[in-house]
Parts: structure tokens; sequence; C-alpha cells
């Protein structure tokens, strides 16, 4: 598995937030790694994937007793990357939608911090 400078820089490139320094130093990574490649190939699937989810709107209610059922969460700590932040609110969405059989699911906000969508 990829450390987890690698994976920002990774997470980073999917985005499309990564400058002239990063490019070089995650080109020079993927070159070197093919684990840290499969993952990035991986990782570029997953977000085609969840791009591909049509957004519908909920049933009636379904987001608000979601979010009533769920403990408050702490404010997040300012040294975690925005896209973690997203990504994080998205896997909790996904996991409380999918407790309820027959639900639709709804991705929450977008994936990019930069470009204000998700990649292609």
């Amino acid at each position: 598995m990829a450390n987890p400078g690698q994976l920002v820089l990774i997470n980073a490139e999917i985005d499309g937030d990564l400058d002239a320094a990063q490019r070089a130093e995650l080109a020079r990574t993927l070159l070197a790694d093919p684990k840290a490649r499969e993952l990035r190939d991986d990782l570029r699937r997953l977000c085609q994937t969840l791009d591909a989810v049509p957004l519908v709107d909920p049933p009636p209610g379904l987001q608000e007793s979601i979010l009533a059922a769920m403990p408050q969460m702490a404010p997040m700590s300012a040294g975690i990357p925005k896209r973690w932040t997203g990504m994080m609110a998205l896997v909790r969405d996904v996991i409380a939608a999918s407790s309820f059989a027959g639900s639709s699911v709804r991705r929450a906000g977008s994936i990019s911090t930069k470009t204000g969508r998700a990649p292609t």
C-alpha cells in the first residue's frame, strides 16, 4: 500500500490539484512503485464509478432521519486535507443510506475542492 504522502499526491492528482513539483514527484513514484500505480488506477476507477451514479433525491424525510440517528461528530482537525473531509462525508452518507433497504443513495457534495465537481 502507498504511504500517506503518496496517497495525498494520488488524491490531489485525481482532484486536479497538483502543482508542477508535486506532479513530478508523483510521476517518479508511479514509475518506481507498481503498487502505487495500481492504487492510483483503482482510485481513478472508483471515482469514475461514483461519478456515474445518478444523483437522485432521497424519499421525503430519509435524509433527516439518517442525520438525526447519527452521533454528533467533533469538528475536523485543521490538519486533515479538504478532500478527505468531503470523502469522509461521502462514505458516511453512503453507509447510512445503505442501511435502509431499497433506499436511494445520494452523494453528498463534490469531491474536488478546486473544481467544485467530481473528476472525470
